[in-house]
């Protein structure tokens, strides 16, 4: 899974709201849409972020999953992929 932040989750990492304490946005900020869920909780494991707390920041809509169109549009990129 590839998760990507909303405008919303950039407006709360902005504002530094309460329910995104540091490790949350240490998380937060590797989200590009590039790496992987795991990934991600494998770089911040040692700061104890959980798939519970990334599946959080996706119900207060924070983070959204990437698109597909985006993959179709680095595919189109790739000399014979379709």
């Amino acid at each position: 899974m590839y998760f990507v932040k909303t405008l919303a989750g950039q407006q709360a990492f902005k504002e530094r709201h309460p329910d995104l304490p540091q490790r949350l946005r240490s998380a937060f900020l590797l989200f590009d849409g590039q790496r992987s869920l795991s990934q991600v909780l494998a770089a911040t494991a040692a700061m104890g972020v959980t798939e519970d707390d990334i599946q959080k920041l996706a119900d207060k809509g924070w983070l959204e999953l990437r698109e597909s169109a985006c993959t179709d549009k680095t595919q189109a990129q790739v000399p014979g992929a379709r």
